[in-house]
């Protein structure tokens, strides 16, 4: 006999927007943009209630997080940092005028929707490559977690790192995905109950990416 199936409902959610000067890769740390209350509203209201909250440590994490509470959102059943969904680091890049950076990886190999090719190693950063392999235990925790929601409020990387770990896409595709600040993407995953034949679909749904 089947076992029911246990549905885990994964809300992935890029901070608010960032400032920083035009032209640079943003600072370890940049300051956050909160000043549009409207569309914090509105996105508070895709936050599903009953849920664990993970949040990056850095600053543009932990503020957009408590803007969605005084904006509406239910306040989560738990909320943990999670140091593990911090922001691809940059390293020696980070501030750095985009142009000048240019100069150093022109000679590299190139991808279609990035900055940086996933496999290029900023110095004292790590690469997008990298970055997803940091993130398979954060991975391997959400397919474990045992309650029916769970929210990540955390970057733009590692949401794509994440998505792309989850439908089984390669680096280079992982890239692909645009995520907008503020937007929520929003997949289901399957566990127990789950049907092992061909072409069963996988464990993981897309009910939706990059939302505003």
């Amino acid at each position: 006999m089947t076992a029911s199936p246990r549905i885990l409902t994964v809300t992935l959610i890029r901070h608010a927007p960032t400032i920083y000067p035009k032209g640079t890769l943003p600072p370890y740390d940049a300051e956050v943009d909160l000043g549009d209350a409207e569309q914090i509203r509105k996105q508070s209201s895709l936050i599903p209630p009953h849920a664990e909250w993970w949040i990056s440590p850095l600053g543009r994490c932990q503020k957009t997080a408590d803007a969605f509470i005084e904006h509406g959102a239910t306040k989560p059943d738990g909320r943990q940092i999670v140091p593990d969904i911090e922001e691809q680091r940059y390293g020696d890049w980070h501030g750095q005028p985009i142009a000048d950076i240019w100069k150093d990886i022109e000679p590299l190999d190139k991808t279609n929707w990035h900055f940086l090719h996933p496999e290029i190693t900023p110095p004292n950063g790590e690469s997008f490559t990298s970055l997803i392999e940091r993130l398979e235990p954060v991975f391997e925790a959400i397919q474990s977690h045992q309650n029916q929601h769970l929210v990540l409020i955390t970057h733009g990387m590692v949401i794509r790192g994440l998505i792309g770990l989850m439908l089984g896409l390669d680096a280079g595709r992982a890239l692909s995905m645009k995520i907008e600040p503020l937007s929520v993407s929003q997949l289901c995953y399957m566990a127990e109950g789950h049907q092992e034949t061909a072409l069963n679909g996988g464990q993981w749904m897309i009910k939706f990416l990059n939302r505003l």
